[in-house]
């Protein structure tokens, strides 16, 4: 994640979108950047990389910034970059027959969040309860967990969404039976440290 931008309105987007992603694609990376929209959040930037396993990290300097084109591009993108970038390492859980496919929708409700209930509990929850119901409901909703070692430990909600109307349409879909509302209230009963974004494919 990245906190800003230094450059011109839109110019860290055209960047990614124009040169960098096409790069790192050619250089085997699977990349996506997406940009915060300003009513639903903080202005920030989210560049997702897939990896199979961690042993795969260890390739990635030599995949990124081993051609002088990607010396250059990644000098640009630090600079272009306002803040501090924060990284996570995130593993989906309960994903069932239909994993994350960040191409799904142009945009994703993105929720971070911590358990205020022991180890386990809110994961079990979400997985046991939350997701079959949700998406029963019409939702494309995911659920991952950061690894330990890459920032702090913390749960992530993502909802896809094909346009800013369709949240609105979200309340009841997710609350209309007794069963959506028991499940959601149990669900705010264990958050804590929840920050939300609406976040746009910078491709789409």
């Amino acid at each position: 994640m990245f906190p800003g931008s230094k450059g011109a309105p839109r110019e860290l987007e055209n960047f990614m979108r124009n040169e960098a992603l096409p790069y790192f694609r050619r250089r085997g990376f699977n990349v996506r950047f997406f940009v915060t929209q300003h009513e639903m959040g903080e202005g920030e930037f989210f560049f997702a990389t897939e990896a199979p396993n961690f042993a795969h990290l260890d390739r990635w300097p030599e995949l990124a910034g081993g051609e002088p084109r990607g010396v250059e591009l990644l000098t640009r993108l630090l600079n272009l970059i306002d803040g501090a970038p924060q990284a996570s390492m995130l593993r989906e859980t309960g994903a069932g027959d239909a994993p994350l496919d960040w191409g799904a929708h142009p945009m994703w409700h993105v929720e971070r969040f911590n358990s205020n209930r022991p180890a386990g509990e809110l994961e079990a929850h979400l997985v046991q309860r939350c997701l079959p119901y949700w998406r029963s409901r019409g939702f494309t909703i995911h659920v991952c967990q950061s690894e330990l070692g890459f920032g702090p430990r913390t749960l992530w909600l993502l909802t896809g969404a094909d346009r800013f109307g369709s949240l609105d349409e979200w309340a009841d879909r997710a609350l209309a039976e007794p069963h959506g509302r028991q499940i959601m209230t149990e669900l705010e009963a264990m958050l804590c440290d929840k920050v939300a974004n609406l976040v746009r494919d910078c491709e789409a």
